[in-house]
């Protein structure tokens, strides 16, 4: 099974291919990232980190993502940036859509709400040009989703400290489901999403 979806992912995944958006709410540009794209990216990653700190979530992503799982991320066809058409110089956010199971998922406080194939949501930051962008983000997800697995189900997780990305998670309709840990040991909140099976 994961073969399949792994399969399936890299045969759908031009690089550098531009897919618009049209049904999103502000008609952006997503693309796989590119090597040469990193520096713009690391760029970005510190505009979240230092929002992060303005909105008292002083702790999280120190020193992360670090260049090389930037890299890592951009060789595995999972990372994605986002543009406005009417400037694509503007890094307007990124995210990693991550498919095959996540291992720190594997156990959590509480209980997913579903026993299904799903595709993680990482690293989503925003560069506030638009906001909201977060809901462009799932509509895009839930798209490549249906292209590669019989249903669309999200899966993220998000510290304790960050409101804001909290409030996005429930605008966009995620379920709270426990704590999970990541590697270092520190806990975050998790959240998933199933989408109506497209008819």
């Amino acid at each position: 099974m994961a073969e399949k979806l792994l399969r399936k992912l890299v045969q759908g995944t031009t690089k550098g291919k531009i897919i618009n958006m049209k049904q999103n709410c502000h008609n952006l540009e997503f693309r796989p990232a590119q090597n040469n794209d990193s520096a713009q990216i690391s760029q970005l990653y510190e505009q979240a980190r230092i929002f992060m700190r303005q909105h008292n979530n002083p702790t999280q992503w120190q020193g992360y993502p670090s260049e090389e799982i930037i890299l890592q991320d951009i060789a595995h066809r999972q990372l994605y940036l986002i543009f406005s058409p009417l400037n694509r110089s503007v890094l307007a956010g990124a995210f990693v859509l991550q498919f095959g199971e996540e291992v720190n998922y594997r156990e959590i406080n509480g209980k997913w709400h579903y026993s299904l194939p799903y595709a993680t949501l990482h690293r989503v930051a925003s560069g506030g040009i638009f906001p909201g962008i977060f809901n462009d983000i799932v509509a895009f997800s839930r798209k490549r989703c249906n292209e590669i697995m019989e249903q669309a189900y999200l899966r993220i997780d998000t510290h304790k400290d960050n409101l804001p990305m909290q409030a996005a998670l429930s605008r966009s309709n995620f379920q709270y489901c426990g704590i999970i840990k990541v590697a270092d040991g520190s806990e975050r909140l998790a959240y998933d999403l199933l989408f109506p099976p497209v008819s």
